[in-house]
């Protein structure tokens, strides 16, 4: 399949956001080159684990090209309740296991900061102790080897791996980790060196660095 090559069904809510513009313009997936690079990463049967899944553009590649078993954490409703449908829209509702939560470096509470108007994919999770999204690590949530793990959360990239650090040392999964800027690619590579991580690949317009383990 050519890159951005469409696969499936991808129902379209509000053709002014930004990744739903994308899809139209191209009829492709959105941030194709980097779903080409997972699936070389990405066998059946295995699990993705999708963090800030959005409109499940991501974890429906997954299961739909890849038929690899999804763990998508959304915690914005409205995204969450478009994720849900997406991989219903394209009958592959069972190999998603969603999670209306946040993922980050210790449990507690959040708030939703909405994204700017035509960007819903820039909603952003403010730690509150009154707020109602529940936040968890997923060193508490995983309980197998993820065969690989995407994180896009709007800055809260480095807390989401805080989180993960026996996930790291137990399994090196490849990372796909969106690294905004200079700075926070430089604290999540350092973050990441102990496990013995280093960055491999730049993909997006918004910085997704490729973490690979040295012996990968």
């Amino acid at each position: 399949m050519a890159p951005g090559a469409w696969r499936g069904r991808l129902p379209l809510r509000d053709p002014s956001d930004h990744i739903q513009a994308a899809v139209l313009a191209t009829g492709g997936f959105y941030e194709a080159g980097m779903l080409e690079d997972l699936r070389r990463r990405l066998p059946p049967g295995g699990l993705f684990v999708d963090v800030g899944a959005n409109i499940g553009n991501h974890s429906l590649f997954a299961a739909g090209v890849c038929g690899a078993r999804v763990l998508a954490f959304e915690p914005a409703p409205e995204l969450a309740d478009h994720c849900a449908a997406t991989l219903a829209a394209n009958g592959l509702a069972a190999s998603l296991d969603l999670r209306r939560q946040g993922a980050g470096a210790a449990p507690g509470f959040a708030t939703l900061r909405s994204g700017p108007a035509g960007n819903a994919g820039m909603t952003a999770l403010v730690p509150a102790a009154a707020g109602a999204v529940e936040v968890v690590r997923l060193d508490d949530v995983l309980r197998e080897a993820p065969a690989a793990v995407k994180i896009d959360v709007e800055g809260m990239e480095y807390a989401v791996l805080e989180g993960a650090r026996g996930l790291l040392q137990r399994y090196h999964p490849p990372l796909y980790v969106e690294a905004a800027t200079e700075a926070s690619l430089a604290a999540i590579t350092a973050l990441l060196r102990p496990f013995g991580y280093q960055p491999e690949a730049r993909f997006n317009a918004t910085p997704t660095w490729l973490f690979l383990p040295e012996a990968a």
